[in-house]
């Protein structure tokens, strides 16, 4: 994914060199891509493959994996290497302005007796961590893995058989 922050850019002056009408459009374009690279420093650390790829073996049917990132990236690695048994269900900016974390917790994690939350970026998304207190407010945080820009966290309910 990193690597789009610099073939688009290539790539536009490239068509632009070869239609000279593009000129404008591939500088400008190519301006706001490395300017959302360098602004954002976390980009630049990701990386989403051994995340996804341990989701493989530890998520079972039974669970449900709750992403919380602000945009759909993080269903990219996922689609990629395979997505794990089980439910899938995306916190994003939209979510958060449709219904509250706790309302979201509740209609997600109902009958799972094991709720995998895998955040990156969860700052653009939820800056008062009010999803993983809804979580913890139900069930109790397990274990914790991390990774350059994304964490894991499994939570498990104590009413569950």
């Amino acid at each position: 994914m990193r690597y789009v922050l610099f073939a688009l850019p290539a790539l536009l002056l490239w068509l632009a060199v070869q239609d000279r009408r593009l000129v404008g459009m591939a500088v400008a374009l190519s301006a706001v891509f490395w300017l959302r690279g360098v602004s954002d420093p976390a980009f630049a650390q990701e990386d989403l493959q051994q995340p996804a790829q341990f989701l493989q073996s530890a998520v079972q049917p039974a669970d449900v994996l709750l992403l919380r990132a602000p945009e759909v990236y993080l269903l990219a690695p996922l689609a990629f290497y395979g997505t794990p048994p089980g439910a899938i269900a995306w916190y994003n900016g939209d979510t958060a302005q449709r219904q509250t974390p706790a309302v979201f917790v509740a209609q997600q994690a109902a009958g799972h007796c094991r709720i995998w939350l895998w955040s990156a970026r969860a700052w653009l998304v939820d800056r008062d961590d009010a999803l993983t207190a809804g979580l913890a407010a139900f069930s109790t945080p397990v274990m914790t893995w991390r990774w350059p820009g994304s964490e894991l966290t499994l939570f498990e309910r104590a009413s569950c058989p």
